[in-house]
């Protein structure tokens, strides 16, 4: 069997460091910046994940043939990042921190690696068409009014906020992961193909984008007219009467 490649891609440090940047900008000058600021809001994190996703892989292919070690390895490299992120946690600080939801995501895509990309694909659109629904259920049968803070009244507080109800929800994380190991997937067997194959890779990519764009589309302006409207009219003190006409 020949050595996997282990060489790095200039291209991932680039897309790491645009991810840290913009990152490091939402959560300092976002103020200042107005409504420019969205550019920085929300799409440096996502891409984050993404590439965290990315790394999952490339930092497991020395295990090539020893699934349980792979494992292992990012499952501890996941619990460093939830510590990291804990101790963060306790500078006082404006900024979200977002180690915790990372690392744990990390955890669980220990376990990931190693599903056939099909099943991933499946698992990715599944959970990313039933994740707000999900999460908005949790928040609302704890009957919780909360910015998006981790609790740590229990241990089942705090993995319910790290999972579904904290700012950066695993169950929407994971998907971003997903997504990063099914990228590289395919880029790295696309490059041992050849250009040709490479060539093709890039469409699918390309055309996958779309239709991901109208999945995301679809499921937020379901989320948004059939979920988070009433909630909030619900929690504002509003009934179903604001629909009849005086």
């Amino acid at each position: 069997m020949p050595a996997p490649d282990t060489g790095r891609l200039a291209a991932l440090d680039v897309a790491r460091l645009l991810a840290i940047v913009g990152m490091m900008a939402a959560h300092t000058i976002l103020a200042v910046l107005g409504p420019s600021g969205r550019i920085v809001d929300g799409f440096p994190s996502t891409l984050f994940a993404v590439l965290a996703g990315a790394s999952a892989v490339l930092s497991t292919r020395r295990y090539v043939g020893r699934p349980l070690a792979a494992s292992v390895a990012l499952g501890t490299r996941g619990l460093l990042v939830v510590v990291i992120g804990f101790l963060l946690g306790l500078v006082p600080s404006p900024a979200m921190v977002v180690l915790v939801y990372l690392g744990v995501a990390m955890i669980l895509a220990a376990g990931l690696i190693h599903l056939p990309s099909r099943v991933l694909v499946a698992f990715a659109a599944v959970t990313a068409v039933a994740g707000p629904f999900v999460t908005t259920w949790v928040r609302d049968a704890r009957q919780l009014d909360t910015l998006g803070e981790l609790s740590w009244a229990s241990p089942g507080d705090w993995v319910t906020s790290v999972l579904f109800t904290g700012a950066y929800p695993v169950l929407t994380w994971i998907v971003y992961l997903t997504v990063g190991i099914l990228l590289i997937r395919g880029l790295l067997a696309a490059r041992a193909a050849g250009t040709e194959a490479l060539r093709r890779w890039t469409g699918r990519v390309a055309l996958g984008s779309v239709l991901v764009v109208a999945l995301v589309a679809v499921v937020s302006v379901v989320y948004r007219t059939q979920v988070a409207a009433p909630a909030l009219a619900t929690r504002v003190g509003w009934t179903s009467s604001w629909r009849t006409p005086c």
